[in-house]
């Protein structure tokens, strides 16, 4: 896991989950993909596992099922970005189910890891019906820096300004690789540090909400989510506030509220 990556993380290590005697931790990585051709290309495995060679599946039901034939060998299978993967080809997730009741049945080692940063959708691969429901060992999700870890990272030494800074870009480390490393340098700076970094549609930092909100896969009218967020920012902290200041009855923005809240864009405290 790069902890340098701007999303929370969320991590599931499917069973069951046995290695070997040598417990060597040899990965095999399919990247996000889309379409026939990024799919063929994404299912290459990797040219660690001899005597195994690239080569290209016609279906990631295929991919997949050889993957999990190469258990035999020790560590684990690793599906990074899993939310695109499942985008892709839904039935993924059934076809995982498959595989882990077949080497149980088999009685066969099969260490899967599921990581995914939106996390409304790896928040939901073990809920309720879900295919990979009870078969997880351990679910993690990987949480940012809290604001006294923030400033260490970008070298504030000033308490007050540690806290300004953090309300700002919170405690995502790959954020200060997105403004060249620029912090500012006190509390005079922190103004002219959000107008030539944050506020600067040169740098990456400046859409960053946006598309953050769009990576969700439960996201549809964006704009709509933009409204509540802003109402929020506007000091209203009730559902039937945020609904007022929007022009929206309170049950209209229930499931966007939802959708925030498991996304962790915003987080709910009884008072």
């Amino acid at each position: 896991m790069d902890v340098r990556d701007r999303h929370q993380h969320q991590v599931v290590r499917l069973q069951p989950v046995r290695f070997d005697r040598h417990r060597q931790p040899v990965m095999t990585r399919i990247g996000p993909a889309r379409g026939p051709d990024r799919c063929r290309a994404g299912c290459r495995v990797a040219t660690t596992l001899p005597p195994w060679r690239p080569g290209r599946f016609d279906s990631w039901d295929e991919a997949v099922t050889h993957l999990c034939a190469l258990s035999d060998r020790p560590g684990p299978v690793v599906l990074d970005e899993f939310p695109y993967l499942s985008k892709v080809e839904p039935a993924l997730p059934s076809i995982l189910q498959r595989e882990i009741d077949r080497a149980v049945s088999d009685e066969r080692p099969l260490s899967l890891l599921l990581c995914g940063s939106a996390m409304s959708v790896t928040g939901g691969l073990l809920a309720g019906s879900a295919p990979l429901r009870s078969r997880a060992s351990l679910e993690l999700v990987v949480q940012p820096f809290d604001h006294v870890l923030t400033a260490r990272f970008w070298g504030l030494s000033d308490p007050r300004l540690a806290v300004l800074h953090h309300a700002v870009v919170g405690g995502t480390p790959a954020y200060r690789r997105f403004v060249g490393d620029d912090a500012p340098r006190d509390l005079d700076d922190f103004d002219g540090w959000l107008t030539r970094t944050v506020l600067n549609p040169a740098t990456p930092l400046f859409r960053e909400a946006r598309y953050l909100l769009e990576e969700e896969a439960d996201v549809r009218d964006t704009a709509l989510y933009h409204s509540v967020l802003a109402a929020v920012a506007a000091g209203n902290n009730t559902r039937g506030g945020i609904a007022g200041y929007i022009g929206r009855k309170a049950a209209d923005i229930g499931h966007h509220l939802n959708v925030l809240e498991d996304s962790q864009t915003l987080m709910a405290y009884s008072v």
